[in-house]
């Protein structure tokens, strides 16, 4: 997370900023000037905070004007979500589906770069008919799902398998499915339902 505070102090400068959050010292900012810039002359400090656990936090940031007094910046109040969990697979199915009508899955991989290995397994409706898949994948009809790689690079693909509903297919139906980057499971992004 970047934080930036701007010091400005009109009798001189502020080189010196610490800044806090939650009252805890999280780090500081110091310039040094060849030439000492004029008095009022705004002043950016800014510090990068790795590693930052979720939760609710109330930044500050303290220094000392020229006269010597201390200045605390107003309180800025941030939330800070759980990692957002890697995706490296997009789903993309039609606006919908007409029973016993064949259609395409596709799914998009963009592996991170430097992957050694990964591979996709997608789970379409229990019971729909699966055909036509590319890249060399299988159906697994044991556990419902189409099976592709393992793939021993980080290029990009277009997977794709054909999906036939059943004659009375009606309603909404869900897809699921996993993707996995060097062993790290993530799940399947994009387009998830069909109606």
């Amino acid at each position: 997370i970047t934080i930036k505070a701007v010091a400005v102090d009109p009798q001189g400068y502020i080189s010196h900023v610490v800044f806090y959050a939650n009252g805890r010292e999280i780090g500081v900012s110091e310039i040094v000037f060849i030439r000492a810039p004029d008095p009022g002359t705004p002043i950016d400090h800014t510090l990068e905070w790795k590693g930052v656990p979720a939760g609710e936090y109330k930044l500050t940031a303290k220094a000392k004007d020229s006269t010597g007094e201390t200045v605390v910046s107003p309180a800025v109040q941030i939330t800070v979500g759980p990692k957002p969990e890697p995706i490296f697979v997009e789903r993309e199915l039609p606006d919908l589906y007409s029973p016993g009508v064949k259609f395409t899955v596709l799914l998009k991989t963009k592996p991170p770069t430097g992957t050694q290995s990964c591979a996709v397994e997608d789970s379409p409706p229990r019971g729909w008919d699966v055909s036509g898949i590319s890249h060399d994948g299988v159906f697994d009809p044991a556990n419902g799902k189409v099976k592709f790689g393992p793939f021993f690079d980080a290029d990009p693909r277009e997977l794709s398998y054909d999906l036939t509903p059943p004659a009375d297919a009606q309603g909404r139906h869900e897809f699921s499915g996993i993707g996995s980057a060097d062993g790290v499971n993530s799940r399947i992004g994009g387009d998830r339902v069909i109606g």
